[in-house]
């Protein structure tokens, strides 16, 4: 059973990844949201359409999220607990900084685990519904990646205006 100070350190890991995956994921949303604009408008997609195509984005993100919110979180929780003394206080308690230790690796190997399983699952699912979305014939002003005119948008999709 991990001691009451692993219990709080992972704790406080998992409340200030929660909080950085939520910021980050917003960010990278609102500025593909900038790009895609004209995109979007010359589409005529509706609201319920834009949020689907964004959850469909989302797994993509979340692969490069989810490992820079790991790495934050911890730098946080240690940034804190020294700016507290509470590394001090814990160090003159008789604690080993190695003693702290295992809460963090723990967290990382679930973190590159979730990574691995967004990669492996969600991502192609994502893609795949992105892709079936905006071949819809609902949106017939695009044709999916044709070699003339197209406008490139990330490494991943491509439209060309339709004619």
């Amino acid at each position: 059973m991990p001691s009451l100070l692993q219990r709080q350190i992972f704790k406080e890991i998992a409340n200030l990844f929660v909080l950085a995956v939520g910021v980050l994921l917003t960010l990278i949303l609102i500025s593909r949201a900038v790009q895609m604009r004209e995109l979007f408008l010359g589409l005529d997609l509706g609201i319920l359409d834009t949020v689907l195509l964004f959850g469909y984005m989302t797994p993509l993100f979340l692969m490069l999220v989810i490992p820079i919110a790991c790495m934050l979180s911890v730098f946080l929780t240690f940034l804190r607990m020294s700016t507290d003394r509470e590394l001090v206080a814990l160090r003159a308690g008789g604690i080993n900084i190695y003693q702290m230790l295992p809460a963090p690796l723990l967290f990382s190997v679930i973190c590159m685990l979730l990574t691995l399983w967004v990669s492996l699952h969600w991502l192609a699912w994502g893609m795949g519904h992105f892709r079936e979305t905006m071949k819809s014939p609902i949106h017939a002003p695009v044709s999916w990646c044709s070699p003339a005119s197209s406008i490139r948008t990330s490494p991943i999709w491509c439209f060309s205006p339709g004619r």
